[in-house]
C-alpha cells in the first residue's frame, strides 16, 4: 500500500513538473511595427535603421535580430554582405547592450531589454552595408544600357513571431533616371503584392497592406539607370571574389609550390651558351641523342638507331613496293637483313644489341632478314624493354639519375590522387557548410589545385650536369645540322659518307630534311647499305625521303598491336544574378540581399 502511494506521489509531481506554468503559458512576442529606412549614397554603400516595436507578454529578457551576411550565387560562388557600425538604440537615442555572433550565414544581434515584461519597447538597429546593390551591363528589364539594382528583404522570412505592420522608406542620390519599384509580399517565393508604393522627395515608400504571419515578410526592388552609383572596378571584383572564395586560391597556391618543388628537385643545372659543334657528342648513339633532348625515347629514336646500324654495315635496308587492294596503287614496305656475323654484336651498347636481337630474334636458327610486315602486332611487346635498355645505358654514362619516365609517373600518380584526396574532402567539407564557400568554387578550387602538379610532372626529368653538358652539346650540333649551307658545306665535306654517317643523328632531332637539302647537289652516290626501288643515282633527298617513309611505316609497325576480339557494343581508347527571389518570385535580377528574422530570448 505504501509502494503504490509513493508511485502516485511520484507520478503527479512528474506531472506538475512537466506542466507549462501559467507565465509560460501566457508569455509571446509580437512586432507591432517593422520600419526601415534604407538610404543609398553615391558611393555604392547604404546606410540602414531598423526599428522594431516589440510587444512582451509575459516576462522575456531580450529580442535578437537575424542579418543574414552569406549568400549563394546562381553560378555557385559565395558572396557576402560587409557589414559596418552595428549599434542598437532605443527610440531615444539610448544604447542597448548587445553582443554580436554568428549563427551559421547569419550574423546575429542579441539585444538585452530592461523591463520586457508586458510591455511595449521600441529596439532600432543600426548598421551600414558596403556592398548592398547589384549591378548589370547590356539591355534587359526595359533598359538599354544595363542598370543598377537594390533588391532588398526587409523583413526576410526566419521570424518565428508575428508582423502587423511593415514600412520601408528608400532615399536614393540625386539624379537617377529611369528609376523603377516593386514589392514582394508573402512567404518565401511569393509573387504576392500586398503593399502600398508611393513617390516621397528623394525615393519611394513602401507599406504593407496586411499584418504577416511568421516566415511572411516584405521585398523591395528598385531599379535605375548606372552611371550615378560608383560602381567596383574589376579588381574589386577579383578581391571580393577571391576572399569570399578563398578556395580558388589553391591553384595558385599548387602551383607555387610545385614551382618551388620544381626549382628545387626537377630543374636542370644551369645550361651555358650553346656553342655550334660539327659532329655528334662522342661516344652517344642517335637513339640517346633524341632521348636526350626531350626525355622520350619515341619510335623515331629506335628507327634512327637501326638506320645508324646500317650505315655502320650491321643492317640492310631495301626498299619494297607491293601491289594495293585489286591492284589499286602501290605500298611501300621494307626489309632488314643482318650483314655482320651475330658474333660481332658484342661491340654495341646493350641498346643496340638488344635492337638486333628482338628484330632479328623468331625462327631456328634465328632469321637473318625481317619485313615491315612481320613487325606487325608482334614488336609492341619489346618497346619497354628497349626502353629500359636505353635509360639503363644513360643512366650508367651519368645522364640521369632516375629514370625519367618514371619520374613523370610518379609525380602523375601523385597528381591523380591528389586530385581524389581533394573532391573528397571538399565534398564532405562542402557538404557540412565549414569552407565557406560556394561548390562552383569549390569545384574549380579543387580540381585546379591537381592541374599544376600535372604540368610539372614531365619537368621533373632533371638531367644531371654531365647529361646538361651533354645536351649543349647535342644542341650545338643540332644548330649545326638544322642551319649548315651548300656553299659552306662544301668547303666542310671531309668525304661523302659524311652526310651518311650523321643522318640518323639528324633523323633522332627530326631535322633530316635541312641536312639532306644542303648535299643536294653533293651526295650522289648510292649507299650499299640501304637499296631503293628507283633505278640510277640517289640524291640525298631520295634517301631522306625513303628513309622517312621507312620511318613511319617501321614506327607504325612497331606500335601496332593486335586487334583484341569483340562481341559487341563499343569500345578503345560579364552579369551577375542572385537568384531566389527571396520574398517574391519576380523582379529584375530575381534576387538580392537582407532577409534574416527576428525573435525573443
Amino acid at each position: 500500500m505504501r509502494l503504490v502511494r509513493a508511485l502516485a506521489l511520484t507520478l503527479t509531481l512528474a506531472a506538475a513538473l512537466c506542466a507549462p506554468t501559467s507565465v509560460d503559458a501566457q508569455r509571446s512576442l509580437r512586432v507591432e511595427s517593422w520600419d526601415v529606412t534604407l538610404r543609398v549614397r553615391e558611393d555604392g554603400t547604404m546606410s540602414v535603421v531598423e526599428s522594431l516595436r516589440y510587444r512582451f507578454t509575459g516576462s522575456w529578457n531580450g529580442v535578437f535580430r537575424d542579418i543574414p551576411v552569406e549568400y549563394r550565387t546562381p553560378r555557385g560562388f559565395e558572396h557576402r554582405l560587409d557589414l559596418d557600425d552595428i549599434d542598437v538604440t532605443n527610440r531615444a537615442g539610448g544604447r542597448y547592450e548587445h553582443e554580436l555572433s554568428r549563427e551559421g550565414r547569419n550574423r546575429r544581434v542579441k539585444v538585452w531589454v530592461p523591463g520586457a515584461v508586458d510591455a511595449t519597447h521600441t529596439v532600432q538597429f543600426h548598421y551600414t552595408v558596403r556592398n548592398p546593390l547589384l549591378f548589370f551591363d547590356g539591355a534587359g528589364e526595359g533598359f538599354t544600357e544595363g542598370y543598377d539594382e537594390l533588391y532588398w528583404n526587409v523583413t526576410g522570412h526566419e521570424s518565428t513571431v508575428p508582423v502587423d505592420a511593415v514600412s520601408a522608406t528608400i532615399l536614393l542620390p540625386e539624379g537617377l533616371s529611369g528609376v523603377q519599384a516593386r514589392v514582394y509580399t508573402g512567404a518565401y517565393g511569393s509573387q504576392a503584392s500586398d503593399a502600398s508604393v508611393v513617390e516621397i522627395p528623394g525615393g519611394y515608400e513602401f507599406r504593407s497592406t496586411r499584418a504577416f504571419a511568421p516566415r511572411e515578410g516584405l521585398t523591395v526592388d528598385l531599379a535605375w539607370d548606372p552611371g550615378m552609383i560608383a560602381r567596383p572596378g574589376l579588381l574589386v571584383k577579383a578581391v571580393r571574389l577571391l576572399r569570399w572564395n578563398w578556395m580558388l586560391l589553391l591553384p595558385f597556391l599548387s602551383f607555387f609550390l610545385m614551382w618551388r618543388h620544381w626549382r628545387a628537385h626537377g630543374k636542370d643545372p644551369s645550361r651555358l651558351a650553346i656553342a655550334t659543334r660539327y659532329e655528334p657528342p662522342e661516344g652517344m648513339i642517335p637513339a640517346e641523342v633524341g632521348t636526350l633532348v626531350d626525355n622520350q625515347p619515341d619510335l623515331r629514336d629506335i628507327t634512327a638507331s637501326l638506320v645508324d646500324l646500317a650505315v655502320r654495315g650491321y643492317v640492310r635496308i631495301e626498299q619494297r613496293e607491293e601491289g594495293g587492294v585489286l591492284g589499286l596503287g602501290k605500298a611501300r614496305e621494307y626489309t632488314f637483313e643482318t650483314v655482320k656475323d651475330r658474333s660481332t654484336w658484342g661491340e654495341l651498347t646493350l641498346f643496340e644489341r638488344e635492337l638486333l636481337q628482338t628484330l632479328f630474334a623468331r625462327g631456328r636458327p634465328p632469321r637473318t632478314s625481317v619485313r615491315t610486315e612481320d613487325l606487325d602486332a608482334d614488336f609492341y611487346t619489346s618497346l619497354p624493354l628497349l626502353r629500359t635498355r636505353l635509360f639503363g645505358q644513360m643512366i650508367d654514362a651519368g645522364l640521369y639519375r632516375q629514370r625519367p619516365d618514371r619520374v613523370v609517373a610518379k609525380y602523375w600518380g601523385f597528381a591523380i590522387g591528389l586530385g581524389i584526396a581533394t573532391m573528397v574532402l571538399l565534398v564532405f567539407a562542402g557538404a557540412l557548410g565549414g569552407l565557406g564557400a560556394g561548390p562552383t568554387a569549390l569545384l574549380i578550387g579543387g580540381i585546379g589545385a591537381v592541374i599544376p602538379p600535372l604540368i610539372f610532372a614531365p619537368l621533373m626529368s632533371r638531367r644531371t650536369g654531365t647529361g646538361t653538358r651533354r645536351l649543349e652539346q647535342v644542341l650545338g650540333f643540332e644548330d649545326f645540322l638544322e642551319r649548315v649551307e651548300k656553299d659552306r658545306m662544301e668547303r666542310l665535306i671531309e668525304s661523302p659518307e659524311m652526310f651518311e654517317r650523321y643522318l640518323p643523328f639528324a633523323m633522332a632531332l627530326g631535322v633530316e630534311r635541312r641536312w639532306a637539302r644542303a648535299f643536294e647537289d653533293i651526295y650522289r652516290e648510292a649507299p650499299t647499305w640501304y637499296v631503293g626501288t628507283d633505278q640510277g643515282a640517289l640524291s640525298s633527298w631520295d634517301l631522306t625521303r625513303g628513309l622517312d617513309l621507312m620511318n613511319v611505316r617501321t614506327g607504325s609497325a612497331m606500335a601496332s598491336q593486335p586487334r583484341p576480339e569483340s562481341s559487341g557494343g563499343g569500345g578503345g581508347w560579364g552579369s551577375s544574378s542572385f537568384g531566389g527571389g527571396f520574398s517574391g518570385g519576380g523582379g529584375f535580377s530575381g534576387g538580392g540581399f537582407g532577409g534574416g528574422g527576428t525573435g525573443g530570448f
